[in-house]
């Protein structure tokens, strides 16, 4: 098994922004607690349309796949369509380093 780095890419719905802030906030404690997680960040992509990234590590493939049946991140894809321009894009990293 490998170490799993993502970065999940959020563009909020008009006049959302800061309702997508808060349940992205709400979700940091939490996911950091849970079993197989590195590293979990949210940051506000710099410009204009707001978007938001989570910079997230885990120790597998597994702990990635449990991460996104919590309460927690439920409470935000339950939403998606009322939050959300689209989906969250995911963006999954090989594991090592290229250089």
């Amino acid at each position: 098994m490998h170490e799993l780095e993502i970065i999940a890419l959020f563009t909020p719905a008009e006049h959302r922004a800061q309702d997508v802030e808060d349940v992205l906030k709400a979700a940091v404690t939490p996911s950091r607690a849970e079993p197989g997680n590195v590293a979990y960040a949210v940051r506000r992509l710099a410009g204009t349309p707001t978007r938001y990234a989570v910079l997230e590590r885990w120790a597998d493939d597994e702990a990635f796949a449990a991460h996104g049946q919590t309460p927690h991140i439920r409470r935000l894809l339950d939403r998606a369509d009322e939050l959300l321009t689209g989906p969250p894009e995911l963006l999954h990293f090989a594991a090592g380093e290229v250089a």
